[in-house]
């Protein structure tokens, strides 16, 4: 004779039923206190998918073809505009680096956001977190240019 069992629920509660890959983040793109949270993608993994081949998970590039974000003074600068504008339209202003394509068309802003604030915040880098509005304000000024 069978015995039934009732199923445990497939979704803890609080959960949804796929686990987000986002984490939340202040409007202002600084950890914030909780109130109005905005959820940001991962950019840990954002990072990995998109930036690694060339700088490398360790954020060191390679000597010679790619730059290092670690300890770097685009990463660290206070005013994001310079760091958001070369992920946007890219860069190759140094011969002895390769050419880094802009991603405008392929990141949103929420994922640009997020990538900047991984960099900015890993391998010893301890820089002012961006917003997306920022990333938003910036790719703006830029198309109309």
């Amino acid at each position: 004779m069978a015995s039934w069992v009732k199923q445990a629920p497939l979704v803890a509660e609080g959960m949804s039923f796929i686990p987000s890959r986002s984490e939340p983040i202040g409007p202002s793109g600084d950890g914030g206190d909780g109130a109005g949270q905005a959820l940001l993608p991962d950019g840990a993994s954002l990072y990995t998918n998109t930036c690694a081949a060339c700088h490398q998970a360790d954020g060191k590039g390679i000597p010679g073809a790619f730059p290092p974000l670690a300890n770097s003074q685009v990463v660290n600068g206070e005013d994001p505009e310079l760091m958001i504008r070369i992920v946007l339209q890219g860069y190759d202003a140094h011969p002895e680096w390769g050419q880094m394509p802009g991603f405008a068309g392929l990141l949103t802003d929420g994922e640009i956001a997020a990538i900047i604030n991984h960099e900015k915040s890993s391998w010893g880098n301890d820089a002012p977190a961006v917003s997306v509005e920022q990333v938003a304000d910036i790719r703006k000024m830029v198309e109309e240019m």
